[in-house]
């Protein structure tokens, strides 16, 4: 399955000076604005404004459909209105997708239909692998923190166990009955096994029996050098202890991440030190009381200094004059694609704020800093540098926008007054 991200594509190179680059739109009937206007905004009115992060900032999920019974499902994040997965059938899973930190709300839906087969939320940090699972009856998301650290030329092994009604259970190597995970419980993800890379098998046994019979056979499992391979065990036992539906394993397999850190770590020994020797009592002498000083005489007085005159109060430049009509309108600030880091989660670059080309223009008098991102226009998403520039030069001085920004990963709302190009002659 492709790698997907749960927000939109993004593109854009160009460092823009919007004050000067819209000059050359100068040329063209009002009509022709009017239309250019329109088809801008018809473009951009359904995308989402999406925030900007950093690499240190983003996570890795993926979803795994592990729920027996249940047709193939579309996944929807966040109350979104299309799917982030589309059809995704019982044993699969996606590969990893880029996730921003924070909790996120999770609806299942059956494929081409409306119901609604289960809801979750899902709490993921910065630089953390996730799988989020769904299984049982009725049907229930679990969230797996994953340890997407780096295998060292090893194998990594890790088990999932979500046997709806199933014991706990034990995973050998039928080759010398030795135990790689013990006593996993139902809902419950092993510890890692890291292993010399091969083929194994190994076979999925009730904890503690003592026969080894397999519940479920895993002959030829191969593990690959610096890959790390989950198994998401499945399938319904019931109270007799038989399995209505077979047992059988989902094989999800994965690279690490650079930079991702082993999410449980075992923490090193504590050195105890050794105990001192107690020495007795230090007996500090008491010292004499010194000789009290005689009073100084006050000193008298002096003038005091003239008090400074107020300075003049420094203000924020007065804003220039708008013009109401001129075409095309201008905020006075230059942008380009963002630096420092930021980008959208598929790695296309922010539209940033480069400067502030003109002093008391619509720009410096709402406030825009330069290194704000500009993320969106009236509600609209804006991904590029040029798609920034069209919409401005689309609208005449006068017209009022709403600017979505983010300056210190927070998002702000700013109402602007365009004003008109200054290269234009009245």
């Amino acid at each position: 399955m492709q790698r997907v991200s749960w927000f939109l594509k993004i593109s854009g190179l160009t460092l823009l000076a919007l004050i000067v680059a819209i000059a050359g739109l100068t040329t063209g009937s009002a009509d022709a604005q009017s239309a250019t206007q329109a088809a801008t905004t018809a473009a951009t009115a359904a995308k989402p404004v999406a925030q900007c992060y950093t690499t240190a900032q983003v996570s890795e999920v993926r979803i795994v459909h592990a729920a027996v019974g249940t047709a193939a499902v579309d996944v929807y994040m966040d109350n979104g209105k299309t799917p982030a997965v589309s059809g995704l059938a019982f044993g699969k899973g996606t590969d990893y997708m880029q996730a921003l930190p924070g909790t996120h709300q999770i609806k299942l839906v059956e494929a081409n239909g409306t119901k609604v087969v289960a809801t979750g939320s899902a709490t993921i940090k910065a630089q953390n692998a996730y799988t989020l699972v769904a299984s049982g009856t009725p049907v229930k998301l679990t969230n797996f923190t994953d340890d997407a650290s780096d295998t060292a030329g090893m194998a990594r092994l890790v088990v999932i166990h979500v046997v709806a009604g199933g014991p706990a259970v034990d995973v050998i190597t039928t080759k010398d009955n030795k135990a790689w995970v013990s006593n996993l419980a139902e809902g419950k993800a092993s510890s890692n096994v890291n292993v010399a890379a091969g083929t194994y098998d190994l076979a999925v046994i009730k904890n503690g029996d003592k026969t080894n019979t397999a519940l479920l056979a895993l002959a030829g499992t191969k593990l690959d050098a610096d890959t790390i391979t989950t198994l998401v065990i499945t399938g319904v036992i019931d109270k007799t202890g038989k399995a209505t539906t077979p047992l059988a394993a989902i094989s999800l397999a994965s690279k690490s991440f650079a930079g991702f850190a082993n999410p449980n770590p075992t923490p090193a020994p504590t050195n105890t030190p050794a105990p001192t020797a107690t020495k007795g009592p230090t007996l500090t002498p008491t010292p004499k009381p010194s000789a009290t000083p005689k009073p100084t005489s006050t000193p008298k007085p002096t003038t005091a200094p003239p008090t400074p005159k107020p300075t003049a109060t420094s203000i924020p430049p007065t804003a220039t004059p708008i013009p109401v009509g001129q075409s095309p309108a201008s905020l006075g600030i230059a942008v380009r694609n963002s630096r420092n880091g930021y980008s959208h989660l598929n790695g296309g670059k922010c539209v940033e704020v480069a400067g502030i080309s003109l002093a008391g223009g619509p720009g410096a008098v709402a406030g825009l800093q330069i290194n704000d991102l500009i993320l969106g226009i009236d509600g609209a998403g804006v991904d590029t540098p040029a798609e920034f520039q069209a919409i401005i030069s689309g609208h005449a001085s006068g017209d009022k926008i709403t600017l979505t920004i983010q300056r210190a990963d927070k998002l702000q709302q700013i109402k602007v007054t365009l004003g008109a190009n200054p290269f234009l002659s009245s």
